[in-house]
């Protein structure tokens, strides 16, 4: 028996656009699927950027450390060249840039991926100014329960704290964790968070049961992204799963297996929106 699970958009839909860009989130939208993941870091001048790694070589045309660059000197970078031409002068976004722009029209899953104590604060200081928190507050519990609309997470645990106090404790937080065990599952029970996510390939019924047990809901990670897996994982009974492909994780699922777009509330992408930033890409609707 399939359970219901959410298609979240890992660095938006990465398979065809380049990750963590407004481009691969547009295109996450145009396909119907209002759930993006992004990673968050600090700039050297402590503005938060959606960037994944540490550093800037694999996904722009810079160099070095992305705390030791300013966010003029990141701004001034091709974040789209590297997956493909057709995709240069993207640049990497602010998260400012990412919570006006999808105001209304995504639920938003955001990691906190770099090590900087004061990275939560500025995190939360702007979920607080562009009304992110506010709307949060507003979902009812069968709301927050379907899809919510903020979602914070990350593998460091001091970091998932920081938010937490940061945060109205309605806000919602997860615990990413590279290996699983009964003291990480006690821990994100303990502090009240709302799911665990391992790897993809360490997600077994044992698992999802312990979670259960704990009042825990359980996502999915991957690390080489793999459709044919998502199957496998959504029968174990997993809620959530970070895709790179939404089309294709939802062609590995029987039609029960998902949340229907039509009940989640925050699908509300213009049809203006959508032309103005329609990617000239062959991709069917879902």
């Amino acid at each position: 028996m399939f359970n219901k699970v959410t298609l979240i958009a890992h660095r938006g839909f990465s398979t065809e656009a380049p990750e963590n860009t407004l481009a691969a989130f547009d295109l996450a939208l145009t396909n119907n699927y209002p759930d993006i993941e992004f990673d968050v870091q600090l700039t050297r001048d402590s503005i938060p950027i959606i960037i994944h790694d540490e550093t800037l070589d694999r996904t722009t045309d810079g160099h070095g450390p992305v705390n030791q660059c300013s966010l003029l000197e990141i701004k001034s970078l091709d974040a789209g060249s590297w997956f493909n031409p057709s995709f240069a002068g993207h640049q990497v976004p602010t998260l400012r840039e990412v919570l006006l722009r999808y105001d209304g029209c995504a639920n938003l899953h955001i990691e906190l991926k770099s090590g900087e104590p004061e990275l939560p604060e500025k995190v939360a200081e702007l979920l607080h100014s562009t009304g992110w928190v506010q709307e949060a507050l507003a979902q009812s519990e069968a709301e927050v329960s379907l899809a919510p609309v903020l979602v914070i997470s990350s593998f460091d645990r001091q970091q998932v704290t920081r938010s937490r106090a940061a945060l109205p404790k309605r806000i919602v937080h997860e615990l990413l964790v590279e290996t699983v065990s009964d003291e990480s599952l006690e821990w994100a029970a303990a502090h009240k968070l709302k799911s665990y996510h391992p790897y993809a390939g360490d997600i077994t019924p044992e698992l999802i049961h312990k979670a259960q047990d704990r009042h825990l809901e359980v996502g999915a990670w991957w690390n080489e992204w793999d459709p044919s897996a998502v199957h496998d994982i959504v029968e174990a009974g997993a809620r959530h799963a970070f895709v790179d492909s939404p089309l294709q994780a939802k062609a590995a699922l029987p039609a029960r297996g998902e949340i229907p777009m039509s009940v989640v509330r925050r699908l509300v992408w213009s049809a203006n929106q959508a032309q103005q930033h329609r990617l000239p890409l062959n991709i069917p609707r879902a």
